[in-house]
């Protein structure tokens, strides 16, 4: 669920989502991502495949609940974790010098910088 809405546009609609308002038709009704033709659905993915402030609420982020507002350059988001199957991510992520993990395809770490051989 994302878009160019303000952060306090993107609040109420945590807080109506929060109070019944399914997520999938909220999404479908108000997001301005392509994702919300699906009800913001984004699939499966792992670490370093999106934008850094998503990892570290997906990855991290309680299961079943919705987390927002979440601030990136494409806009301000909610992000439902319906579910995460960590040893997936774990296989498909590679480590950069730093620690960060990152996509097992990924060429450059976008947390640092540091580019793979």
């Amino acid at each position: 669920f994302s878009g160019k809405s303000t952060e306090i546009e993107i609040e109420r609609m945590k807080q109506q989502i929060e109070g019944g308002v399914d997520f999938a038709d909220a999404a479908k009704e108000h997001s301005q991502c392509p994702s919300g033709r699906d009800g913001g659905s984004l699939g499966e993915f792992g670490p370093g495949q999106m934008v850094p402030e998503f990892d570290q609420v997906v990855f991290s982020g309680e299961l079943g609940r919705v987390h927002g507002p979440v601030k990136t350059e494409f806009g301000f988001h909610l992000i439902e974790i319906t579910s995460r199957n960590g040893e997936q991510a774990k296989s498909q992520a590679k480590s950069c010098p730093l620690g960060h993990e990152c996509a097992l395809n990924a060429s450059i770490c976008p947390q640092c910088g540091h580019q793979f051989a």
